[in-house]
């Protein structure tokens, strides 16, 4: 009984303390949103990129208060999703890549804290340049504004891989590499940092490694 009192207490805590994260995530969305569809207790946000076009999906407790955001590419659900407490504390953020079982990136809040699974690096996608094959290799900037890529073929030889903020997709940030029918792998070294918002145990900075592999 002690135990779940705790837990509770400090989770109306973190919620109560933090009511400004709700309100600095949705900041990012309705300053960068091309078309805002209002609605009763719902806000749709329309972004659009290279003829693509982006939906995102605010919903509210009240008039003020924040219930989640959801976002959906070609009618799937796709990309940043956050939930929140009823006084603007982050409950939990996922990173979707097209149905709610697959998340390449997720922060939860338990027992008294937050932590942390996969890594800033969400996904790629294939495109084509001219006559060459690309991959868009895709960064969250949630929950650190900071990144930073450096790419290797090899895993020995490491460049620099230069990204700039997604117009199509909030709190995202994407970078282009040529790729070829003999490249199988793709070594990264990430390194991000300075935090948007205050997430007690998510740590300031943090440097991740990944392997993507090109079929």
């Amino acid at each position: 009984m002690k135990v779940i009192l705790a837990i509770t207490l400090t989770s109306t805590l973190i919620s109560n303390c933090n009511s400004n994260h709700s309100t600095i995530i949705a900041k990012e969305y309705l300053q960068n949103a091309d078309s805002i569809v209002q609605k009763d207790r719902e806000k749709q946000l329309f972004f659009k990129e290279d003829g693509n076009r982006y939906l995102a999906n605010i919903k509210y407790y009240s008039s003020n208060e924040l219930l989640s955001i959801r976002g959906s590419l070609l009618d799937r659900n796709y990309g940043c999703n956050f939930s929140f407490f009823s006084k603007g504390g982050l409950s939990d953020f996922k990173y979707n890549l097209g149905d709610n079982e697959r998340n390449s990136y997720n922060i939860k809040f338990k027992n008294g804290s937050y932590s942390e699974e996969g890594i800033p690096l969400v996904d790629f996608w294939r495109s084509e340049c001219d006559t060459m094959n690309c991959a868009d290799i895709l960064f969250s900037y949630f929950p650190r504004r900071n990144v930073n890529a450096q790419y290797s073929t090899d895993g020995i030889n490491y460049y620099s891989l230069k990204i700039e903020k997604s117009n199509l997709l909030p709190f995202v940030m994407k970078g282009r590499l040529m790729t070829s029918k003999k490249l199988q792998s793709i070594f990264f070294i990430i390194d991000v940092s300075n935090s948007i918002i205050n997430l007690p145990g998510i740590a300031p900075s943090r440097r991740c490694y990944d392997t993507l592999v090109i079929r």
